[in-house]
């Protein structure tokens, strides 16, 4: 499996070198594997002529295109282009803000520290902190290597498997036009 890091201008849709998002020689492997501030993303080659055409353009001086033909090559990308800013910050919110309350009234948490803040996150982080219940720490979802591979395994599968039924219906059709009876099935 061989990917592509593309820089994007995500305002006019135009990709380097001009790649056509809308083929299906270059899928998209996941929604989050877009940077929408810095404008890159991450598309799988899905066809020997796909990688060749990539090679072709980074040979004649495209700018903005990678080949990310391994796994180290995959996580480095995605840290480098896709996991910052906002995706790489861990959120700390207040699920429940009844029970938090009530939790720091009983146990005496003390607050001096967040006085002045306005920041609900900064408060919600401080109480965290704290143990407080109603609490919650999102952790960025980071998808690597490994789980595109299991990914691309499970598509894989699942197409076979669609492709061998509609293999079945085109025989059961076959047999039924052929004048026999209509109401026996054919031997899988």
């Amino acid at each position: 499996m061989i990917l592509v890091l593309v820089k994007v201008d995500f305002s006019t849709g135009y990709r380097s070198g001009n790649i056509n998002p809308r083929k299906n020689t270059f899928l998209p492997v996941a929604a989050d594997w877009q940077n929408l501030q810095d404008g890159y993303e991450i598309r799988i080659c899905e066809t020997a002529a796909a990688v060749d055409h990539i090679r072709a353009l980074i040979d004649s001086g495209v700018e903005g295109l990678t080949l990310l033909e391994t796994d180290a090559e995959l996580d480095a990308a995605l840290d480098q282009y896709i996991y910052v800013g906002e995706k790489a910050r861990t959120r700390y919110q207040t699920a429940d803000p009844a029970l938090a309350i009530e939790f720091v009234r009983q146990a005496g948490i003390d607050l001096t520290p967040l006085q002045g803040e306005r920041d609900p996150e900064a408060w919600a982080r401080h109480l965290y902190d704290a143990g407080v219940p109603g609490v919650m720490r999102h952790e960025p979802r980071r998808i690597r290597a490994a789980d595109v591979r299991e990914r691309r395994e499970r598509i894989e599968r699942q197409r076979a498997q669609a492709n061998a039924a509609r293999e079945q219906i085109k025989a059961k059709r076959r047999y039924n036009t052929l004048g026999n009876n209509t109401e026996r099935n054919p031997e899988p």
